[in-house]
């Protein structure tokens, strides 16, 4: 990745933040037959996988607000 686009992306991760936005990256990547591995077949497992870790096509970065539960403000102050 080219520092030009790097500090693009950082830029509006940046934007969203200081606008207490959830920041959610959509990417994708194309796989050959069984080039996923076993573990990754595994719907209960939380780790990371190999395949997920590189090679990933970004396709948007976006913002979501949370919206804001009545027990928060209390827990906070």
């Amino acid at each position: 990745m080219t520092v030009v686009v790097k500090g693009n992306l950082d830029n509006v991760i940046n934007n969203y933040a200081r606008q207490a936005l959830r920041t959610i990256c959509l990417a994708y990547k194309d796989l050959l037959p069984n080039e996923c591995g076993t573990l990754h077949d595994n719907p209960k497992s939380e780790d990371v996988k190999d395949v997920e870790k590189s090679g990933l096509t970004l396709i948007c970065i976006f913002g979501i607000m949370d919206i804001v539960r009545p027990e928060v403000p209390g827990a906070v102050k």
